[in-house]
This record gives structure tokens, C-alpha cells and sequence, in this order.
């Protein structure tokens, strides 16, 4: 049984209403040479859609299209890593959040779920006792959310267990 908490429909919903409303508000103000943003975006936008239908393989083409035509497409980016956390692709899902706080430091969804991601992949590797990888990741997770008490508890509980049961 998997220990990750997957996204809601609820948050689905709400972050696809986010995107394709930011895509409509978008499209009305790029004309001309900006055309290939245009089709990004609708890009994540289909994506999104697909990811909400459970139809993966689709939603991931979208989001490889949009970031083919724009590489630093933070959406995509977040929406895929979305999609492969969900997936428990927890490295990739990692890597595309990374990516797109690269770009935008600020972008709450891309620190929300890194930060959850983070926390799951986590208690993945203390599952099967990789309890210095967990470690890492627990605090990599604190280290985006100070205030974060499923982190906290997280390392707390992990360090109880090695000294009780090592």
C-alpha cells in the first residue's frame, strides 16, 4: 500500500480552474510572434485536463509539448511533476519542482508540492529503512516550510526510531 498522499480532485480542480483561467487571461494579450505561448499554455492547459481524466500518457506529452516550446514553461513543469509524484515517480516529480522554483522561487504550488512530495518520498525510503535518505529528504522538506509540523514530526519520529531500534 502506498504511504503517499496523492493530490485531491479538489486541488486537481482548483490548480486546472488556476491554469486555465491564467491561459484565457493569457491568450487575450499575446498576438503576433508571441503564438508559441499561446500554444503552450493551451498545451497545459489540455494536459491538465487529461491528468484530471486519468488519461497519464496523454497529460505527460502535453506537458513534454509545452516545455518543448518553452523550456522554462513553470506550469508545465509543475503540472507534470504533479503528475509524477502522483505516480510515485517521486526523483522525477523532485526534479520538475526544482526546476520550476528555479524559475519562479515564489510559485506556491511548486513549493506545496515539493514540499509534500518530499515528505512522502521520505517515508518511502523509511519504509524500506533508508533512513539516512529519509533524513535528507525530511529536511530538505523543513527547509521549505519552517513551520511545517508534518516535517518536524516526521524527523522526530524517524530519529525516536533509530535510537530505540538501532
Amino acid at each position: 500500500e502506498s504511504s503517499y498522499k496523492r493530490l485531491t480532485f479538489d486541488e486537481l480542480t482548483f490548480y486546472s480552474g488556476v491554469i486555465i483561467v491564467a491561459t484565457l487571461v493569457l491568450w487575450k494579450h499575446l498576438t503576433g510572434r508571441n503564438m508559441f505561448i499561446k500554444r503552450g499554455l493551451n498545451s497545459v492547459a489540455q494536459g491538465i485536463t487529461y491528468f484530471k481524466a486519468g488519461k497519464q500518457p496523454e497529460a505527460v506529452q502535453c506537458f513534454n509539448k509545452a516545455l518543448d516550446i518553452d523550456k522554462k514553461n513553470v506550469e508545465a513543469l509543475v503540472a507534470r511533476g504533479a503528475l509524477y509524484a502522483n505516480n510515485e515517480s517521486f526523483t522525477r516529480a523532485i526534479d520538475d519542482f526544482e526546476a520550476a522554483l528555479k524559475i519562479n522561487s515564489v510559485h506556491a504550488n511548486a513549493r506545496k508540492y515539493l514540499h509534500d512530495t518530499l515528505l512522502a518520498y521520505g517515508k518511502s525510503n523509511e519504509d524500506i529503512e533508508k533512513y539516512q535518505e529519509a533524513e535528507e529528504l525530511y529536511t530538505k522538506a523543513m527547509s521549505l516550510d519552517q513551520a511545517s509540523v508534518d516535517a518536524r514530526e516526521a524527523l522526530r519520529f524517524l530519529h525516536y526510531r533509530r535510537v530505540c531500534y538501532c
